[in-house]
């Protein structure tokens, strides 16, 4: 029975898995909306009249439910092509800075460019190994049985 409905089921768990990583996508980039909005049309007028006209009027067993689900996937994954071809990557990165509230660290040039070089992310780290020391002092001042 599985194997005579192995391709309409990798069908529908190929455009499935594309469906829900464009999702993500469009989530991360704080699209909820489409996604909320292509979701419903995707199943209420894709997925489901799909379903129910390959079950009624093709094959009513599971290569035609599976088929049905697997056309609705599909028009999801179009959808969401669609809208992720229109995405201003660069309007999205400034986007998702603001959301994250970005904080710049500023270090003296000569502890930074020791520790880290011009690299961002360096000196970052070079902050968090600079600053340590003050904040086992601040932490040991609070607890009064450890000693540095």
């Amino acid at each position: 029975m599985f194997v005579e409905i192995r391709w309409p089921l990798l069908c529908t768990i190929v455009t499935m898995n594309l469906a829900v990583c464009q999702e993500r996508m469009l989530i991360t980039l704080g699209m909820t909306r489409p996604v909320l909005y292509l979701g419903f049309v995707a199943s209420w007028l894709g997925q489901v009249p799909m379903v129910l006209l390959l079950t009624r009027y093709w094959r009513a067993d599971l290569m035609g439910l599976y088929s049905g689900v697997a056309a609705g996937y599909t028009m999801l994954v179009a959808m969401y092509s669609i809208v992720l071809s229109r995405v201003d990557l660069h309007r999205a990165a400034e986007l998702a800075g603001e959301r994250s509230e970005v904080v710049t660290v500023e270090l003296q040039a000569d502890k930074s460019s020791q520790l880290a070089g011009n690299c961002a992310l360096g000196k970052v780290l070079a902050s968090a190994v600079l600053d340590a020391p003050q904040a086992a002092r601040e932490a040991a001042s609070v607890v009064p049985d450890v000693e540095i």
